[in-house]
């Protein structure tokens, strides 16, 4: 995911580039949240995200999301305004 963002920033005129990582425990909950700027719209098919890297088919998030799940977390992706965003709860 980190370097999801950082490559999606650095495709964005420097003036608009940020990532927005925070992570804090709540209520017996680990809950993290990434955001990054990026460039184009990012292809969704169903309830997964393509990847828009040649040779690359975006399995990298849906990695993330079964190990997440595994654990009895949850991980719900957005995207609006060219805001990419990410959100993981998982419990402690």
């Amino acid at each position: 995911m980190f370097k999801n963002a950082f490559e999606a920033s650095c495709e964005v005129q420097e003036k608009e580039r940020f990532i927005d990582i925070t992570i804090i425990n709540f209520n017996d909950q680990c809950l993290a949240t990434v955001k990054n700027q990026c460039k184009n719209t990012v292809k969704q098919f169903s309830q997964q995200y393509s990847s828009t890297k040649v040779g690359h088919y975006g399995v990298g998030l849906i990695n993330v999301r079964k190990v997440i799940e595994k654990y009895g977390g949850v991980l719900v992706t957005d995207q609006k305004n060219r805001i990419f965003t990410v959100n993981i709860n998982i419990p402690n």
